[in-house]
């Protein structure tokens, strides 16, 4: 029988757990292990199955996936992660969880069995809407953005559009960076300010701030039609 692991990390692992119902407590010995790597962003790029999971751990993983199914317990998961805020004492835990489940999403992109069969998935909640009229009267000039972009709502969301910008799109997304160089500073600053669990504008602050990291994931692309229109500028000057 191996030892039982002790020590400041399972001691933590302890605490992150206290807050978890009784009947979900079984998903710890898979979801403290795991959760992790499903919860580490590929941006579109399916990475290497050893970076998923070994031979060995896919038998651990394969228990974990079978006994959830067994039991029935997806809703049952789905409704306690969704009934988890930000500031929440059992947040932790419960993101390990959400990650176990992402992870089974992921071996099942692969088509291994018997994550392909889509039993035990965890399910998105509906997003709020935006209510972009939270934002001061000075910002009013980032509202038209804001809309344009609502529909984008994780990283990879915004890391696939930026790298599969069309023409049309990559102008935009240039105007974007333009904009957010010269008059960018109010908005962080203010998106700094509510991007906080419980202020009012939570919700919009933090989308608002993606628009950062948006222009970021489109820097090599921005650079290089920068570079063409110069080169255009000048050969039409000459």
């Amino acid at each position: 029988m191996a030892a039982s692991k002790s020590g400041p990390d399972a001691e933590q692992q302890i605490k992150r757990w206290r807050h978890v119902p009784k009947d979900l407590q079984y998903l710890r010995r898979w979801a403290a292990r795991f959760g992790l790597r499903g919860l580490t962003v590929y941006f579109g790029q399916q990475p290497p199955l050893s970076t998923l999971a070994s031979n060995d751990e896919l038998a651990e993983l394969e228990l974990a996936y079978r006994k959830i199914a067994r039991r029935g317990d997806a809703q049952r998961i789905n409704r306690w992660c969704h009934s988890i805020r930000s500031g929440d004492a059992a947040n932790e835990a419960k993101e390990q969880i959400r990650g176990l489940l992402l992870l089974f999403e992921l071996l099942a992109d692969r088509g291994l069995s018997p994550y392909s069969d889509g039993q035990v998935r965890f399910v998105s909640p509906q997003p709020p809407p935006f209510d972009w009229n939270v934002l001061p009267r000075h910002l009013s000039q980032w509202i038209p953005w804001l809309k344009m972009f609502e529909e984008l709502r994780t990283e990879n969301d915004f890391f696939q559009f930026a790298q599969n910008a069309d023409v049309h799109q990559l102008r935009q997304l240039t105007s974007l960076d333009d904009l957010l160089r010269s008059d960018g500073h109010s908005l962080r600053a203010w998106c700094e300010t509510n991007n906080i669990g419980g202020k009012p504008a939570a919700n919009e602050a933090f989308q608002a701030e993606w628009l950062f990291l948006f222009v970021y994931f489109a820097k090599s692309r921005i650079a290089k039609r920068r570079g063409r229109n110069g080169k255009g500028r000048k050969t039409g000057q000459s």
